[in-house]
């Protein structure tokens, strides 16, 4: 099971599994993530938090299967991994996912530091970048 969680001020989506995930958990919270988005609400931020689980490489295998829109996609500039577990495929799977985005990894311990990272101002994109 996936738990998802909206912060609409931070614009913040959080992913939190507990027990072993099976394909139909990601296809389920990706249609959650993207009626969200559908609604007119805004993400920028995607935390991936969890403390210790058994089924982490299951879960990287798997994660691929959040199949969320392209504005979703677009959208996250930030992706944060808050975890005491090898990391395995679950970074590149999120990497590839959201190649716009930076991504950081930090252990569980350093989670109010992640929320920080997440809360700083968000990176700008090319075009930002060039007008600024």
């Amino acid at each position: 099971m996936i738990k998802v969680s909206f912060d609409a001020s931070k614009k913040l989506v959080t992913l939190e599994p507990s027990g072993e995930c099976v394909d139909e958990d990601f296809f389920t919270q990706s249609e959650v993530i993207n009626q969200y988005v559908a609604e007119g609400n805004e993400l920028a931020l995607l935390l991936l938090s969890i403390e210790k689980y058994d089924h982490f490489e299951s879960f990287g295998k798997r994660v691929k299967n959040l199949v969320v829109d392209d504005s979703v996609v677009n959208g996250i500039r930030k992706v944060a991994i808050v975890t005491d577990n090898p990391v395995f495929d679950t970074g590149t799977t999120l990497g590839e996912l959201f190649n716009q985005a930076t991504l950081f990894i930090y252990s569980y311990c350093e989670y109010e530091q992640a929320l920080g990272w997440l809360a700083e101002e968000p990176l700008m994109d090319g075009a930002e970048a060039e007008g600024a």
